[in-house]
């Protein structure tokens, strides 16, 4: 950990991504404190509190559309994890829009949280209750499950990516909905360091995501979807200046329908530049390496949070978080994790 920070330049990301180990927040050495039990499979320590973020980079149901307004969009998650029980709830927002998950007994064998009407409602949204959609709200039969698309095979304690299946609107009429991101057992805000010798945590990590492009063919116009794989991350938190980098790259593209490589296509790296806030960051500088596929009039975003603690290092132990840009030709969407 260093006092000053680092900015890494988008024509080196490679380079360094490559060389990038576990990373200065790495999990193997943090020493045990029951306040921050692993997310999944631990019983003991308090109550945890949960916070991410997804991004659905689709429209209406799980179609990617460079037409649909609301996709490639950012939503913020809070909720709780009971220990005792193993309940979680989760609420997943973004403006007037939001879904609410509650399982009674937690994660399944294969980390899936369904919906079940534990809080009250019932998990059709037929009675009228809280999980029925009304007031611009869902939540029954929300899914929360793993990642459907590619991430480098890597274990973190107290985030994991997820694939998040819900509706929106209200009964009858209902809009089926899919959001990618991350969550997990967020940092306290007294534990992130801040101030002047603070120093500089680096993250190594994973990330994957998807973009649709516009081309002209012929007379016309086609949109190509593409998966954006087992991709890898490099974040430095400069927690002295109060500023997280991200640096995205190294993605294996593929067509997202016929699931065969791209040959040519090529996003480059995606950097990002944000600001932390609690144990939160946020920031609209988004830069794609090769931002002409994207088209003009390119605007971004990127959000993550701090996850867990390193008591020997004295700072968060994990990160996570999403970045998007949107252009008049493409748009893309990432997620990352890191430790």
């Amino acid at each position: 950990m260093t006092g000053t920070a680092t900015r890494i330049a988008a024509a080196t990301a490679s380079l360094l991504l490559a060389a990038c180990g576990g990373g200065g927040g790495g999990s193997g050495g943090a020493a045990a404190d029951n306040r921050y039990e692993p997310l999944r499979g631990s019983t003991a320590g308090t109550d945890s509190a949960l916070g991410g973020v997804a991004v659905r980079w689709d429209g209406p149901g799980d179609v990617v559309s460079l037409a649909s307004v609301d996709g490639f969009s950012i939503s913020r998650v809070t909720g709780m994890l009971e220990r005792s029980t193993g309940r979680v709830a989760l609420t997943m927002s973004a403006g007037d829009e939001s879904s609410e998950l509650v399982d009674g007994d937690g994660f399944d064998a294969v980390d899936v949280l369904r919906d079940d009407g534990s809080d009250g409602g019932s998990d059709d949204g037929s009675d009228g209750g809280s999980d029925d959609g009304a007031n611009g709200g869902s939540g029954g039969g929300a899914v929360v499950s793993r990642p459907d698309v590619e991430f480098t095979p890597r274990t973190y304690q107290y985030v994991m990516p997820y694939r998040w299946e819900y509706s929106f609107g209200s009964v009858p009429v209902r809009s089926a909905r899919v959001a990618r991101g991350v969550f997990g057992v967020v940092t306290m805000d007294d534990d992130v360091p801040s101030g002047e010798g603070s120093g500089t945590a680096y993250y190594s990590g994973t990330a994957a995501g998807r973009a649709v492009v516009v081309s002209s063919v012929g007379g016309g116009s086609v949109e190509t979807a593409y998966n954006l794989n087992t991709g890898t991350s490099l974040i430095i938190a400069d927690f002295e200046s109060g500023t997280v980098s991200a640096t995205l790259g190294n993605f294996e593209v593929e067509n997202a329908e016929s699931r065969l490589p791209a040959q040519g296509v090529s996003f480059g790296a995606i950097t990002a530049e944000m600001t932390i806030d609690g144990n939160r960051f946020s920031g609209t500088d988004v830069v794609v390496e090769n931002g002409a596929l994207l088209g003009g009039d390119r605007q971004g975003g990127a959000e993550g949070a701090f996850f867990g603690f390193d008591m020997a290092d004295s700072h968060p132990d994990e990160v996570g978080g999403v970045a998007v840009v949107r252009g008049t030709a493409g748009h893309v969407g990432v997620v990352f994790l890191a430790d």
